[in-house]
C-alpha cells in the first residue's frame, strides 16, 4: 500500500538557525519556473504559471483552494471557447 505525503516540511539545519534554508536530500532546482515551462507564450503561458503556482506553495494554506482550481481561467479555457461551459458573471 502506499502512503501518500500530506505536506512537505521546510526544514533548518541545526549549524544554521535561519528560518527557511533547505537542508533536504534533493536540491532546490535554480531554474525559475517560467523557463522551464517553453512550450507556452504569451498569455496562455502567464494564464498556466498562475495556475501552477496556486498548488506549488511551500505553506498548504497558502495554496489555492481545489474550488478555484477547477474554475481557474487556464484550467477552464477550452471548456469556455468551445462554449461547453460559461463563465458566471459576479453580482456586483
Amino acid at each position: 500500500m502506499k502512503k501518500v505525503v500530506q505536506h512537505v516540511t521546510l526544514k533548518v539545519a541545526n549549524s544554521d538557525s535561519r528560518p527557511g534554508n533547505w537542508i533536504g536530500k534533493v536540491p532546490i532546482p535554480e531554474k525559475s519556473l517560467e523557463s522551464s515551462e517553453a512550450r507556452l507564450e504569451g498569455e496562455e503561458k502567464k494564464l498556466f504559471l498562475n495556475f501552477i503556482r496556486g498548488m506549488l506553495q511551500w505553506k498548504p494554506e497558502d495554496r489555492s483552494a481545489i474550488q478555484d482550481m477547477f474554475t481557474d481561467e487556464w484550467f477552464c479555457d477550452d471548456l469556455l471557447r468551445s462554449g461547453k461551459a460559461v463563465r458566471k458573471k459576479q453580482d456586483a
